[in-house]
């Protein structure tokens, strides 16, 4: 039996997904730490000004990033360059 199987058989794959990204988002923000803030604060400081970070995006945050997204996206044209 396959690792798939068995967790699809035990209802554990989404764990197995959550915990997978979870360990990715860690290494990023390793990574980041590493190359951007060691030496200014301690890793674990790090780790809570990201999280007071993301428990600070408003409505009108999102609403902005959308809007900036859409500007983006218009200037794409499938199939090339040309309209």
């Amino acid at each position: 039996m396959s690792l798939i199987d068995g967790l699809l058989e035990t209802g554990g794959l989404s764990d197995f997904i959550r915990n997978a990204f979870q360990l990715e988002d860690e290494r990023k923000h390793w990574e980041m730490y590493l190359h951007k803030y060691k030496g200014q604060e301690s890793y674990p400081e790090f780790r809570q000004m990201l999280r007071a970070q993301n428990e600070t995006v408003t409505a009108k945050d999102v609403g902005a990033i959308i809007s900036a997204s859409k500007n983006i996206c218009s200037t794409v044209h499938p199939g090339g360059d040309e309209k």
